[in-house]
């Protein structure tokens, strides 16, 4: 019998109300409760939940001293669970992640969409200016010192905690056979918490998989905080320390300087990774189930509306999730114009609300990977 019956969802959200505020005195309370919760047996039960709130204490970095305890904790927590037996331990999720979609032998896209304030777009395209200057004048292009205080104050905001993302790559580890996951957003957390959560993906020039097919593929359509490219010989990679604020690095590669790949994509005339984009146009035509996540309302985004709407050939089934009525309703009618007899399922404000239903639909076969 548990000593503190129903004080685990409690107890996580005094700690997110904690981060929230950044207000440790509340942090540390909270977290002495959850070392007494543990000490006296409690059996835990939301590993996911647990790991979220940890992913999101590291992405808000908290105070060193308070951080090595509470992971300590964290890690312990989730291991206690994750000894548990298989049936005993989220059995809602473990229906999800036999079988996923109704549609049997379908290849299923994920696109995923962030919108950011204007301020970051411009600082972003600035930023590209720069970095194109140092790539192609890399002897007699100096930048000036503000671009770098420019340039740390933006990677800074674009690394905010997003509480859209735990929900999207919930969703992508529920599926039992991987596919495509295409990204408008350029938070470094897609990266991170893939691979906290032993998830296989390859990213085109960057990072490949081998040894396996059982992976899935990610395309960052304006790169990502953490992608880096050499100023000096275009290599790309990425940074692994994700909890370093440095803004450039070395390359493994010749040694020069290396910097965020990161291009606006909100605009006509973006710049775009042309390798990127072609590859995220054939796994999304290739697609005959989507999840569109956040897509952009009408008037943003023309060039990755345009993806969508070019890409839509033989989707049977569509589910769009967005908190937005007339966005959604947008989508439903330009993609029912498109594919008149796919399935359009619009009725999700969230991406929990998605996975719920997915939990309760019967399916007999699995998902064909790309």
């Amino acid at each position: 019998m548990t000593p503190f019956p129903e004080q685990e969802p409690m107890a996580i959200k005094r700690i997110e109300v904690a981060l929230k505020k950044r207000d440790w005195d509340l942090f540390k309370q909270g977290l002495f409760k959850i070392s007494l919760m543990h000490e006296s047996g409690t059996e835990w039960s939301n590993a996911e939940e647990w790991q979220n709130l940890m992913n999101q204490a590291e992405s808000d970095y908290i105070p060193p001293d308070l951080w090595e305890e509470f992971s300590s904790l964290i890690k312990d927590i989730i291991e206690s669970i994750d000894d548990k037996p298989a049936d005993a331990c989220l059995p809602e999720y473990e229906e999800l992640t036999e079988e996923i979609f109704p549609v049997s032998q379908d290849k299923i896209a994920i696109f995923y969409n962030q919108d950011i304030d204007l301020v970051q777009v411009s600082a972003i395209k600035k930023h590209r200016i720069t970095l194109n200057n140092l790539m192609y004048n890399d002897s007699k292009y100096t930048p000036e010192p503000k671009w770098f205080e420019d340039l740390s104050r933006l990677m800074n905001n674009l690394d905010k905690p997003n509480t859209d993302m735990a929900g999207f790559l919930s969703l992508a580890a529920l599926y039992k056979n991987p596919g495509a996951i295409i990204t408008a957003s350029y938070d470094a957390n897609i990266v991170k918490n893939l691979v906290k959560s032993n998830i296989e993906f390859s990213i085109p020039d960057i990072k490949q998989v081998y040894g396996t097919d059982n992976y899935w593929e990610l395309y960052p359509l304006g790169g990502l905080n953490c992608s880096y490219i050499c100023s000096s010989c275009g290599f790309r990679s990425i940074k692994t320390e994700f909890n370093s604020k440095t803004i450039v690095g070395s390359c493994s590669k010749c040694a020069g300087a290396t910097y965020p790949d990161i291009t606006d994509i909100s605009s006509e005339t973006a710049e775009v990774n042309p390798k990127i984009w072609l590859g995220a146009f054939k796994r999304l035509s290739q697609a005959s189930v989507w999840v569109l996540i956040n897509p952009p309302a009408y008037n943003e985004k023309p060039l990755i509306k345009d993806l969508l709407k070019e890409a839509a050939i033989e989707i049977k089934k569509i589910y769009i999730v967005t908190p937005s009525f007339e966005v959604s309703e947008w989508w439903k009618n330009k993609l029912s114009k498109l594919l008149p007899d796919a399935e359009i399922i619009s009725n999700f404000s969230n991406v929990t609300t998605l996975a719920n239903k997915l939990k309760n639909t019967p399916v007999s076969e699995e998902i064909e990977t790309f």
